[in-house]
């Protein structure tokens, strides 16, 4: 289901338009960061091509994650008494929460990694034309 007008609201206090919409199972926060309230349409159409661009990409977000930091989790953020993860295990821990969306289509993806990064979460960025730049932990 496309974010319509009516649930995509200017927020003064931090000057972005913000929303809310569910893929699959999962509530992400979208938030259009650099247009004013007077171009609503604008971020509008943008956040709209960031929703479907999510909904066709995910299982190719969680592959670009888990190549960029499986190895990273295995190695240096293991317990002593935990077992390597596999990448369809790895990939199965991911939920995106949050995107951070820019004027010039580059956004942001926050996932929630089921605590494999011990509270951290994983940001993996996206160009313009829609290619993964990095990903990285955060928080």
């Amino acid at each position: 289901m496309a974010i319509t007008s009516e649930q995509f609201q200017y927020n003064t206090e931090n000057d972005v338009f913000e929303t809310t919409f569910t893929l699959g199972e999962s509530a992400i926060g979208l938030s259009v960061c650099d247009f004013p309230e007077t171009e609503k349409a604008a971020a509008l159409v943008l956040a709209q091509h960031t929703e479907t661009w999510l909904g066709s990409n995910m299982e190719k977000l969680k592959d670009y994650a888990a190549a960029e930091l499986l190895d990273l989790k295995n190695e240096e953020w293991i317990d002593e008494d935990e077992k390597p993860l596999t990448k369809s295990e790895f990939k199965a821990g991911l939920t995106v929460s949050e995107i951070l969306l820019f004027a010039g289509s580059s956004f942001q993806l926050f996932l929630d990694d089921n605590d494999m990064f011990w509270g951290h979460h994983i940001v993996v960025d996206v160009d313009e034309t829609g290619a993964f730049t990095g990903a990285s932990i955060a928080g």
